[in-house]
């Protein structure tokens, strides 16, 4: 599995004219979704052979996907990894909070009035506790992880109490 098997490919975006708008149709989504089922099914059975290129894939193209479901799911395999590959989680730190600090941006803006976006936060903040909260990273802290905690999660009183409850 490569990272072109779960990238968003172009020529299945079809665009569909409604009169005052258009809607755009990602007919491959649920590829994609297949695709990050069968990346969870592998690093489970093949950890050591494929976890480095598992993460990669997550931090470059799951975590960013358009999917709200893939995005999730991938948050949660990141959390996975977080509890079973804590070394490698601390070594992609950087890669993984580039693509984690945009999308939990864009969806903290609609986070109140869109479920969707309120899902997307949860598994972030899900995904963050368990970063830090992992073996390596309790340890070795990340900077990275410990400002983006600090500066946009605790400054918010609505995710601050979702992270205490987690």
């Amino acid at each position: 599995m490569t990272n072109e098997d779960s990238k968003q490919n172009p020529a299945w975006i079809e665009e569909i004219d409604l009169g005052a708008f258009k809607k755009k149709e990602d007919h491959g989504e649920a590829l994609r979704k297949i695709a990050y089922i069968v990346q969870d099914v592998i690093y489970e059975r093949r950890t050591d052979q494929v976890a480095d290129l598992i993460l990669s894939n997550i931090a470059k193209q799951g975590i960013p996907d358009p999917c709200d479901d893939c995005i999730i799911q991938n948050l949660n395999m990141l959390s996975k990894f977080s509890e079973r590959s804590s070394v490698l989680v601390a070594g992609k730190m950087e890669e993984i909070m580039v693509s984690l600090e945009k999308v939990f941006a864009k969806n903290l803006k609609t986070m109140l009035k869109a479920d969707r976006a309120e899902r997307i936060i949860n598994a972030s903040l899900r995904a963050l506790h368990s970063m830090v909260h992992s073996s390596e990273l309790k340890v070795n802290k990340s900077q990275t992880l410990d400002s983006f905690i600090a500066t946009k999660v605790k400054s918010n009183k609505d995710l601050e109490k979702l992270w205490a409850k987690l």
